[in-house]
């Protein structure tokens, strides 16, 4: 309440959670503006695409991390009771023949986020990946036929098929 200002870090590029561009904000950023709004002080928003962003940013709070007090010690951060859980899910085009991860191998191309469990996960069972910095990326190759199936949250899976009903 002293500066005035309710920092929040927040991904760029991540709708439903979270957008730069701001038509529709990202329910983050709609969450972060009701907090802010009973602190009385505005949003300042910070946007980062890595952890190691939160460090120079000053966030005060931010709303999409792992919730494990250990990958979170170097942060300075308090972790809440979560408000929601997520996972990797396979996202795959309507024909597709993939049934699980566990139908991947090494004929079947996936996308994933660079650097992620997802990548390491797969890199370890030699399923061949193509690496992009967000998951609206990999969801467009996939939809684009570049590759066999993509590894993304079930809420961005779900967000793509809404705002691309085609």
């Amino acid at each position: 309440r002293e500066s005035g200002a309710l920092g929040l870090c927040a991904h760029p590029n991540s709708l439903p959670f979270a957008s730069k561009g701001g038509d529709p904000p990202g329910f983050q950023v709609e969450l972060g503006n009701a907090l802010a709004h009973e602190l009385g002080v505005s949003l300042r928003l910070d946007w980062i695409i890595t952890q190691y962003q939160m460090r120079s940013a000053g966030c005060d709070i931010v709303l999409d991390v792992i919730a494990d007090r250990e990958a979170q010690g170097e942060t300075n951060l308090k972790i809440s009771k979560p408000y929601y859980r997520t996972g990797v899910a396979l996202a795959m085009l309507p024909a597709s023949q993939l049934t699980s991860f566990k139908s991947l191998d090494e004929h079947t191309k996936v996308g994933v986020l660079v650097g992620s469990m997802a990548a390491m996960t797969l890199g370890q069972r030699h399923v061949p990946t193509s690496t992009f910095g967000f998951e609206v990326d990999s969801l467009e190759a996939l939809a684009n036929h570049e590759i066999d199936a993509a590894a993304v949250t079930p809420t961005m899976a779900s967000y793509y098929n809404l705002t691309h009903p085609d």
